[in-house]
């Protein structure tokens, strides 16, 4: 584990291939004092992006914000209401969501994406029910032409 090995690979490619992070946006890292989150937290930063970090300590909490940088942090243990803390990080919504645990906090960054991550989508969503229909309708030309045979 490390920076050089799987844990820094995750996070890279995790971050910039998969999530193709750019300068301003938010990103919402879950279990980010772990190996994989805090070197997200850190490529993140280095990226010009605004970083809110989950950690369930607030020792962890504090490293977070102190020795990494992470914008906000939220200690998911210690709070009241995490989805009201999480939409109070992210005013502007989430445009990355790098999810290390599951559970709560990936409805609640589900339910905070941006807007363009949810246009992308539903063009994406619209795309597929077109072409859905268009086979359907292909297929079921194709088996009444043959019926009538």
């Amino acid at each position: 584990m490390g920076v050089l090995g799987l844990t820094g690979l995750t996070a890279y490619f995790g971050l910039f291939d998969v999530g193709a992070l750019k300068s301003g946006e938010t990103v919402l890292v879950s279990g980010a004092a772990g190996a994989t989150g805090s070197v997200v937290v850190q490529l993140a930063k280095l990226s010009g992006a605004t970083v809110v970090a989950v950690a369930g300590s607030e020792e962890k909490c504090h490293w977070l914000k102190s020795e990494l940088g992470a914008d906000h942090v939220i200690n998911y243990k210690n709070t009241k209401n995490l989805s009201q803390d999480i939409f109070k990080a992210t005013p502007k919504g989430i445009d990355i969501f790098f999810d290390n645990v599951g559970g709560d906090i990936l409805d609640i960054a589900l339910a905070r994406y941006s807007f363009f991550f949810f246009s992308f989508l539903s063009f994406f969503f619209s795309f597929f029910l077109f072409f859905s229909f268009l086979i359907f309708l292909f297929l079921f030309s194709l088996s009444f032409s043959i019926s009538l045979q």
